[in-house]
């Protein structure tokens, strides 16, 4: 058998044994967060007759958890390399919501949120907060006609610099968010114009 014969067999089983070797690598494994137990059991459709549709800005769509250091690179946006939502923001945010029974006035609406910010911010080392940014939209159940809009932009403190303490902020900002949609819906007007 030829030098070269033999070289090649032996390239051909190195390169399979590579191979297995890399089908056989652990995956990764990341921390998945959600939102928390929202706990409530009615569904804010069911209790108001109007539906909560959630969608979020591009860069938000995966599950990334994003954070950014306002004290070294504002412009930049960073992902945790270890930790990921248990499924994309916009979905997490409609289920909490629905879970929390926010209360629609005058029902015949629907109402249509857009996830536009979901970040840690850090303006320090030490010293970060949860960033929720969330544009909401009243419309009649057909059409685009929006009746009423309203940002709402909040903020709480995370208690560490790590994905863990973001995800618990979540918690009261949704309390937040929640109450306020609700107390804001209830100063919309009646029935009758949702249904135009």
């Amino acid at each position: 058998m030829s030098s070269y014969r033999v070289a090649y067999k032996l390239m051909v089983v190195g390169l399979m044994l590579v191979l297995a070797g890399c089908s056989s690598a652990p995956r990764k494994e990341f921390a998945r967060y959600d939102f928390g137990d929202t706990r409530a059991v009615v569904a804010a459709e069911a209790a108001s007759g109007a539906p909560i549709e959630v969608s979020a800005v591009s860069w938000l769509s995966a599950t990334d958890m994003h954070y950014r250091l306002l004290y070294a690179e504002p412009q930049r946006r960073r992902t945790f390399t270890g930790s990921r939502w248990a499924a994309p923001p916009a979905d997490l945010l409609a289920r909490a919501l629905r879970r929390q029974s926010v209360a629609v006035a005058g029902g015949g609406c629907r109402v249509h949120l857009v996830l536009d910010e979901l970040e840690q911010r850090y303006e320090s080392a030490g010293a970060g907060f949860m960033q929720l940014d969330v544009h909401a939209a009243v419309m009649p159940q057909r059409g685009e006609t929006v009746l009423a809009r309203k940002l709402f932009s909040l903020r709480e403190a995370a208690t560490a610099p790590d994905a863990a303490a973001g995800a618990a902020a979540m918690i009261p900002l949704l309390s937040q968010l929640s109450g306020g949609i609700s107390e804001w819906l209830g100063t919309l007007p009646s029935k009758a114009v949702c249904q135009r």
